[in-house]
């Protein structure tokens, strides 16, 4: 895109923005898996004065999830290991997708509280959501580390082996 053509919010910051374009998914990606990850670590472990384990799980039970061990695991490990993957850059996709599908559920579950966070609403799950759901739907060109490109280049290599050859190749058509 040449300057002309150009709709950044300042134009005349058109080099400055050229130059950190490529570091913005990374930077999104690595902090919304540094957020989630003490997340998970409060539901999982009581860490940061989190609930801990049973408490996760009997607050599940109460809000409908049950057995509210087994849904209470669930999301923490999603934040957990979701995160950790997040922030390393592996499975990108999977992981932002699975924290989309519990954000979707913890809009659900606060939106009867208003907006706002300061009063328990779904603010923070849709700021959360929609930015998994950047990562989700992102371009493929654009994966953000050499990690999710050898991810892919295994994948095309498998398909191969086993004879099956039109994975990976609707993305690149």
């Amino acid at each position: 895109m040449t300057e002309a053509t150009s709709h950044h919010y300042i134009p005349a910051l058109g080099n400055v923005y050229s130059a950190v374009d490529e570091y913005a998914e990374p930077i999104l990606r690595i902090a919304l898996g540094a957020i989630l990850i003490p997340h998970g670590l409060q539901k999982l472990f009581g860490a940061f004065g989190g609930m801990g384990f049973a408490g996760n799980a009997a607050l599940f039970d109460r809000i409908g999830f049950t057995p509210g061990i087994f849904w209470g695991t669930l999301v923490g490990c999603t934040e957990l290991i979701g995160g950790t993957l997040l922030v390393l850059g592996l499975f990108t996709r999977f992981a932002a997708a699975a924290v989309v599908i519990f954000m979707i559920m913890g809009v659900k579950f606060t939106s009867a509280k208003g907006f706002f966070w300061t009063q328990g609403g779904s603010e923070y799950a849709l700021l959360i959501g929609f930015c998994a759901l950047f990562l989700v739907a992102r371009p493929r060109d654009r994966a953000g580390t050499l990690i999710e490109r050898a991810e892919a280049s295994a994948i095309r290599l498998a398909s191969r082996a086993i004879g099956i050859s039109h994975i990976g190749k609707a993305r690149q058509g």
